[in-house]
């Protein structure tokens, strides 16, 4: 069972066989005490006191002289306040006082509400949020934290809210932000392209700015949005985006050693308009600990499986599947298909899947997309009767589909001119 706990200054996240420790310092900014493996709540409380500010770092505050933002372990950050690193955070336009949050209040929900528009996983047991406050510019910032039933994961998503009277642009708005106190950490990134996906890659971390993203207005075969750091000992961090559009991770290591790691939307393309009384949510990101890599992995395993397939999937085997795209590509008729069925269900497949082509004028790659109509030339019975006769071979039928696509020739397409 998972829990949060408050206390004094802090807040213990307990989940699977990981801890997440999160105190507040005087001056109001949230740090990460501590990730890693289970502790308990007696060793809890603040780990992490500034005790020595050096002689080229910015002080944050006469109320804590020893502050300088970029040597402490941030949970969020924002720039022109000493803090040199990457911000996770920010706007432009707007006032010109530079941006400044302070955690005004704290709250444990056992009944999270999702933000609109983002996949939201199922069997989330409890959410820590954060509210953070910039009094000058009337702004509001929300961290969320979220636990799951029996799962070793740490969901986290942010939430900008404008209470002023100010407009601002988001510039970058990440989902997570954190840092990990380890010079032995390496980077493990996962990199492809079109039929030649997920390949990994170790890039040790550095002072200099390490960013992998998608800009292809998907995740994209080109970077995957799940990464981890390993360290020397074996311990590792996973990072997974929960969002299919463009992706951005940023790390970077602090002159402290802290290595900083964000991410969320891609920067590159991304200018969200934020009006007085408008707010912001960014897409939730999960995170996983683990003594190794195959206990970091297995984490994410059970978490797909029980919180993010639909719950008709969870613990039903997949079903042994045939397309006939290799074999016919456009090429095609309901003879060919029922004969391709045939020998298919004659080896045990137990679904058949019917590719591209069966639609519209489909001849080639450059056209019909659209015209979600069966090809009558090809398939006289409709698609009825090709999937009639597969099931009478007692297999499931298949269908592709492209609907993020559309033919600039195709029927659909010319009755809209205004698309």
């Amino acid at each position: 069972m998972a829990m949060i706990q408050k206390i004094d200054r802090s807040y213990l996240l307990s989940f699977g066989t990981s801890s997440y420790l999160i105190s507040f310092l005087p001056i109001g900014k949230p740090i990460l005490d501590y990730y890693g493996s289970s502790i308990g709540d007696g060793v809890a409380g603040s780990l992490f006191r500034p005790t020595l500010l050096p002689g080229r770092a910015v002080c944050y505050s006469e109320e804590e002289p020893s502050c300088s933002l970029s040597f402490l372990p941030l949970e969020t950050s924002t720039q022109a306040k000493g803090d040199f690193l990457t911000p996770s955070l920010l706007l432009e336009g707007g006032s010109p006082t530079p941006v400044d949050f302070r955690l005004s209040s704290s709250r444990i929900e056992d009944r999270p509400l999702p933000p609109e528009g983002y996949p939201w996983p199922r069997n989330v047991e409890q959410e820590l949020i954060l509210t953070l406050e910039d009094e000058a510019n009337s702004l509001k910032l929300e961290l969320h934290y979220l636990t799951f039933e029996g799962q070793n994961v740490l969901g986290r998503y942010a939430k900008i809210i404008n209470e002023g009277t100010f407009s601002y642009r988001i510039r970058r708005f990440s989902s997570f932000s954190l840092s990990l106190l380890d010079p032995t950490l390496v980077l493990h990134i996962f990199r492809g392209g079109w039929i030649d996906e997920f390949h990994e890659e170790s890039i040790p971390l550095t002072s200099a700015i390490t960013s992998l993203h998608s800009s292809a207005g998907s995740s994209s075969d080109l970077h995957n949005p799940f990464f981890y750091v390993q360290a020397q000992s074996g311990e590792c961090y996973g990072f997974n985006l929960l969002y299919s559009g463009d992706h951005e991770e940023i790390l970077q290591t602090s002159p402290m050693g802290f290595a900083r790691i964000s991410c969320g939307i891609d920067s590159e393309n991304f200018l969200y308009p934020l009006a007085p009384g408008e707010s912001f949510s960014s897409p939730l990101a999960v995170l996983s600990h683990g003594d190794s890599e195959s206990e970091m992995t297995s984490s994410f395993h059970r978490f797909i499986r029980s919180c993010l397939l639909p719950e008709s999937h969870v613990g039903i085997p997949r079903p042994i599947v045939y397309n006939n795209w290799e074999a016919t590509y456009f090429d095609f008729d309901e003879p060919k298909l029922r004969s391709l069925a045939g020998k298919a269900a004659s080896l045990g497949v137990e679904c058949f899947v019917l590719d591209d082509g069966w639609f519209g004028k489909r001849d080639n790659d450059r056209c019909s997309l659209g015209d979600w109509e069966a090809n009558r030339k090809k398939l006289p019975h409709g698609l009825r009767g090709i999937s009639d006769f597969v099931h009478k071979k007692g297999m499931l039928f298949g269908l592709w589909l492209e609907p993020e696509a559309i033919s600039p020739d195709s029927e659909l397409f010319l009755a809209h001119p205004d698309w």
